[in-house]
């Protein structure tokens, strides 16, 4: 049994979950006996995930989608219902960015490609996510955006930054569009987190550092990320709409 038992037997959608967070959020849906759609790019990374969903008894699913294509978008999330059946939950946490740079060493393509992965896949599967939510009277949609969308953290990237902050406004009125139909819309708003992307290119020294200017002195691990994304699916949230949570052991608070 769960910790929301409520969420036993719902289906959901989770872009970027065959890696760090959405694999983590994926992860504690499926052990709150959520079906989950976990969509990637990523092909044996994604059969991994699948095998570590099915372990927990669900009827989970890799779905390999390149997110910032609206037609593979349309196909994919189309199968997925199919399979479910239907859609209670969303959470767009596909995302991030390939290097730190100066905005004058990125490129219109840079800038094209960054928001399409952060934003522009957000907005894909969110506009068909919600029509039949809206029909229902009940679904929860929770965008992964960034410390960096609410503040200047760490100089990674202005693109990025404007990406994951164009995310809490989409939010925002989403959440406002849609909250008359039982649909809640909520963000949560990370900070430095020791996913496998991290743990590779941080050296023990470079993650010292980090843990030197964030207040709780440490950087977060995935899970801790997706505690907060299951507890905004689920009925104790139910009167959450509209906004932003921020994890990052307070590093975006002082």
């Amino acid at each position: 049994m769960g910790l929301y038992p409520e969420l036993n037997g719902k289906k959901a959608v989770v872009s970027g979950a065959t890696a760090g967070i959405g694999k983590s959020i994926a992860t504690l849906l499926a052990g709150e006996g959520v079906d989950v759609a976990a969509m990637g790019r990523d092909a044996d990374r994604g059969s991994a995930v699948e095998a570590q969903l099915r372990e927990l008894g669900t009827g989970s699913f890799f779905a390999r989608c390149e997110v910032s294509s609206p037609e593979e978008v349309d196909a994919v999330y189309k199968d997925a219902v199919a399979r479910l059946g239907k859609v209670d939950i969303l959470v767009n946490c596909a995302g991030g960015f390939p290097r730190p740079a100066l905005v004058s060493e990125y490129s219109v393509a840079d800038w094209d490609d960054l928001m399409n992965i952060n934003l522009r896949s957000a907005f894909l599967l969110t506009r068909l996510a919600l029509p039949d939510m809206v029909e229902r009277k009940w679904g929860r949609v929770v965008n992964i955006s960034s410390g960096a969308g609410l503040t200047v953290t760490y100089l990674t990237s202005a693109i990025y930054a404007a990406a994951k902050a164009g995310m809490l406004g989409f939010t925002r009125h989403v959440a406002a569009e849609v909250a008359p139909h039982g649909v809640t819309v909520n963000a949560t708003a990370p900070g430095l987190t020791l996913s496998e992307r991290i743990a590779k290119i941080y050296t023990p020294e470079m993650t010292a550092d980090r843990a030197k200017h964030i207040p709780m002195g440490r950087l977060c691990q995935p899970e801790e990320q997706a505690y907060t994304v299951v507890f905004l699916c689920s009925d104790r949230a139910a009167y959450i709409t509209g906004a932003t949570i921020n994890i990052s052991g307070g590093m975006t608070s002082v």
